[in-house]
């Protein structure tokens, strides 16, 4: 990371909904063309350890490239009394690689990636705070928060992986033009023992996945008669599914789970202007256009205990009581006015209105 940037106040004009308060900025640090390595291993208690290594610089005369890879581990700390491996261990593996190619000196191409994979042989660890009682026994509160006994926290995996390709095309001393080209996508799953005992009181358990592409065009114009402008066009579109439900089993002797989809498409028209009057006092405005549709789709099933669909029991969802079911489509459109004063006090103050 070369910085970050804390952006107080309404931010929708430039970075969309979710923004009221403002948005945080993570800036990676430039591709440099001398080369340079850095390695580190690392290793503590429980079997703990971490390798990392980076590298960057220049490849050939045109082409700049970076490479981060990190790799943790441990054998967790937290004695699992059922019999199944501690709790609360890491398995990790991450990287992120770009690469810089300048066709010219007004027009280069950068691509980035990302990936970041979690295999735990457990997912976290609950410790009974409070009895817990199934059909048949009550569990007192933990002794040892150390100490657990639970037989659904087998799993907790999760994988994310992303790629865009940014096109800068610097037109003259005043005007850029930027593309931005993405795509993410996302898988979780993961197993939780929420009553922390070896029966099925409250096993809970959530699936997720999907993926998402965007596309950015921005037209910014910099540094002439102290005024800044940008405008662009914005594009994503994102699949979700879901698949996630508890087992009452030893408690009620019943069950439920649920599936989802979700697709969402929205399309953005903005534009933002800075007025600098001097070097403490700044003007910003700005107006967005969003168009947006949503498609929702979930189906809720009732069970008795040993007919629910946990995964791995062989057991099929759709075969429940439907408990809920419906289907959604709805699209909107927003047109979102932002108007800002601000007034910089010194280097690590500034006010706004």
């Amino acid at each position: 990371v070369d910085r970050i940037e804390v952006l107080r106040g309404p931010q929708g004009t430039l970075y969309g909904k979710n923004t009221l308060g403002g948005a945080i900025k993570l800036i990676t640090r430039p591709l440099v063309e001398t080369p340079y390595s850095h390695y580190e291993v690392e290793a503590g208690s429980y079997v703990w350890r971490r390798l990392s290594a980076e590298a960057g610089g220049k490849l050939t005369d045109d082409l700049r490239g970076k490479i981060v890879l990190s790799a943790e581990a441990d054998n967790g700390y937290v004695e699992n009394l059922s019999g199944q491996d501690s709790a609360n261990d890491v398995q990790s593996i991450q990287f992120r690689a770009a690469l810089e190619f300048e066709v010219n000196p007004d027009f280069k191409l950068k691509w980035s990636a990302d990936g970041l994979w979690e295999e735990p042989d457990t997912s976290r660890a609950v410790v009974r705070e409070t009895s817990v009682s199934s059909s048949t026994t009550t569990y007192s509160p933990n002794e040892n928060p150390d100490k657990i006994n639970a037989n659904f926290n087998d799993l907790d995996d999760l994988t994310s992986e992303g790629t865009s390709v940014t096109a800068s095309w610097r037109i003259n001393e005043n005007w850029d033009l930027k593309s931005i080209s993405a795509y993410r996508r996302h898988d979780y799953q993961s197993k939780l023992d929420v009553d922390g005992t070896a029966e099925q009181v409250t096993d809970v358990w959530y699936f997720i996945s999907g993926h998402q592409w965007s596309q950015e065009f921005r037209f910014i114009h910099e540094g002439q008669d102290n005024w800044d402008w940008v405008s662009g066009l914005y594009f994503i579109h994102e699949e979700n599914r879901a698949f996630d439900g508890i087992d009452l089993s030893d408690l009620a002797n019943v069950g439920q789970a649920s599936k989802y989809e979700q697709t969402t498409f929205s399309r953005a028209l903005y534009s933002n202007v800075n007025y600098n009057f001097d070097k403490q006092w700044t003007l910003s405005t700005g107006l967005r256009y969003t168009i947006e549709e949503k498609n929702f789709h979930r189906r809720m099933e009732g069970y008795a205990g040993v007919n629910t669909p946990v995964p791995g029991s062989g057991n099929e969802f759709g075969a429940g009581m439907v408990t809920t079911e419906y289907d959604k489509t709805a699209d909107w459109e927003s047109l979102s006015p932002r108007l800002v004063l601000n007034y910089k006090h010194h280097e690590y103050q500034t006010y706004y209105a």
